[in-house]
């Protein structure tokens, strides 16, 4: 059973924009975040203890990967247990009256959005599954322009750099 627990990364950054209220306040953004494909997720899967071979486990995958995004856009709403409910949601701006609207001119976009679950057991809500992380501090980034492209610089709190 797969028990390691790997640190969730973040570094600071400084807000720079013109936002009064934000600029010049440092906030946590997440640091490198590993993409784990199909095949991953099937072997990390299989190493809970699930009794399946890895091709069967990535079928189920895939699967999903077809059905969630079918299902959402003929309106329907999909609920997974103990992960969280996969919805779709209009987003685009309004129009001075109902005669006015039109989907060409008012509506800009659907998103895919994941509610968590919140059930006692299994919760992923925001403040829950913080308390689940286990945190680490990888330092404060700075955006440098080096022959016309940015770079990123990670200072750690130990004194090295890292370039990104």
């Amino acid at each position: 059973m797969a028990t390691k627990k790997i640190p969730y990364q973040y570094y600071l950054r400084q807000d720079k924009s013109s936002n009064p209220r934000k600029s010049g306040k440092y906030y946590a953004k997440r640091f490198n975040p590993t993409v784990l494909g199909t095949r991953g997720l099937a072997e990390h899967m299989i190493g809970h203890g699930l009794i399946a071979e890895r091709s069967e486990v990535e079928d189920v995958l895939n699967a999903l990967q077809t059905c969630i995004p079918e299902l959402l856009q003929q309106g329907m709403n999909v609920k997974l247990q103990g992960l969280g409910t996969f919805r779709a949601t209009l987003s685009g701006r309004g129009a001075a009256s109902a005669e006015d609207y039109s989907v060409q001119k008012h509506i800009k976009g659907i998103h895919i959005r994941i509610l968590p679950w919140s059930e006692q057991v299994g919760n992923l809500t925001s403040k829950a599954f913080l308390s689940k992380c286990e945190l680490e501090y990888m330092g404060e980034v700075e955006t440098i322009t080096v022959d016309g492209k940015k770079k990123i610089i990670l200072h750690r709190p130990s004194g090295e750099e890292e370039e990104g």
